[in-house]
């Protein structure tokens, strides 16, 4: 991944509020502290939607590096990555999230429409969390849905 900044992609104000919505709604039906959209900021990658909870550590508009974060690999490989629980997995217990105490991950790459990426969606989780066949599958449909409003 080069690390010349790029221009950030925008999203109006309506896809926003619809996104967050369902950012929201993936949190509480798979009960996990965080659930996201990142967006790449190269040569950072920023917290762009989060599920509005208390329980959730991470900030939302917290923009940090994308060297060795989940999310990084994500973009960096254009593939699904699912990490069951970090502090037992050597290539991932120095991630950021790490920090903050999200040790799970699952997450899926989202594209503009041109195929270059826009950021990711991921579920992460305080606790171990194998993440299933149905936890991937909403997070597909979503990533569709999500890169369909790219498009408009």
């Amino acid at each position: 991944m080069t690390d010349t900044p790029a221009p950030v992609r925008e999203v109006n104000d309506k896809t926003r509020e619809n996104w967050q919505g369902k950012i929201n709604a993936l949190a509480e039906k798979y009960n996990v502290p965080c659930a996201a959209i990142t967006r790449l900021r190269l040569p950072k990658i920023e917290n762009f939607i989060l599920n509005q909870s208390e329980d959730n550590p991470a900030k939302a508009g917290h923009i940090g590096r994308i060297t060795g974060s989940y999310c990084g690999h994500v973009i960096d490989t254009n593939e699904t990555l699912h990490v069951p629980d970090a502090l037992s997995d050597p290539d991932w217990d120095q991630n950021p999230d790490v920090k903050i105490n999200l040790i799970a991950y699952l997450g899926l790459p989202l594209l503009n429409p041109d195929g270059t990426p826009f950021g990711t969606i991921c579920i992460l989780d305080d606790r171990e969390n194998q993440f299933d066949g149905d936890q991937e599958e909403t997070l597909r449909q979503m990533k569709a849905e999500f890169e369909a409003d790219l498009a408009e």
